[in-house]
């Protein structure tokens, strides 16, 4: 069967509920456990937050064995890193 020049969008629409009604298909139940499996599951941006926050506490831990902390008053070193003004 050849294709409509000029489809009717609203009797399509009744045709795909009628079909998702048919086989049972509930989109709400669908994106509730894709949510729930995604909330499980590590995604490429957790690991790289993961990673991020690795990365500063090694180096927070590498500057104070080494003794350089915030906490030495130093003026090049601000007291709360990563919170500077930009004019600061």
């Amino acid at each position: 069967r050849g294709k409509e020049l000029e489809p009717d969008a609203a009797r399509q629409v009744a045709a795909w509920k009628e079909t998702a009604r048919a086989i049972g298909f509930d989109p709400a139940r669908l994106i509730q456990n894709a949510m729930a499996r995604a909330a499980g599951e590590q995604t490429v941006w957790s690991r790289v937050v993961v990673g991020l926050r690795g990365i500063g506490e090694r180096g927070m831990a590498i500057a104070s064995a080494m003794g350089l902390t915030p906490k030495d008053g130093d003026p090049l070193v601000p007291e709360r890193l990563g919170r500077l003004e930009p004019k600061a």
